[in-house]
């Protein structure tokens, strides 16, 4: 279990390194953007340190699962905020048929 465990952490940073660097090309493509790049670059870039950290060893027990715990807020909170600003625009699209029949 241990084996496959820590592939996963491998691959959990190999895609937050690929989101760090689509956020990259983002940030520097649209910058007028930023604000909504870094949400999601902010939280890669702390998943990379905490699965460097976790697989060197430098983690007790308990920092793991602070850390851990943490990176997934950080998760919740991001698909929480996306799902509200989805709501904000079926409601807006929405408005804007009303008022245009």
């Amino acid at each position: 279990m241990a084996a496959v465990t820590t592939w996963f952490q491998i691959a959990n940073i190999v895609g937050m390194v690929a989101i760090l660097i689509v956020a990259a090309y983002l940030w520097r493509r649209w910058p007028r953007e930023r604000g909504l790049v870094l949400p999601p670059a902010l939280w890669a870039l702390y998943g990379v340190v905490f699965y460097a950290f976790l697989l060197d060893g430098r983690l007790s027990g308990n920092a793991v699962l602070l850390w851990g715990a943490i990176h997934r807020a950080y998760a919740i909170y991001m698909v929480l905020a996306g799902l509200v600003a989805l709501a904000a625009a079926a409601v807006l699209e929405s408005m804007e048929n009303d008022d245009a029949a």
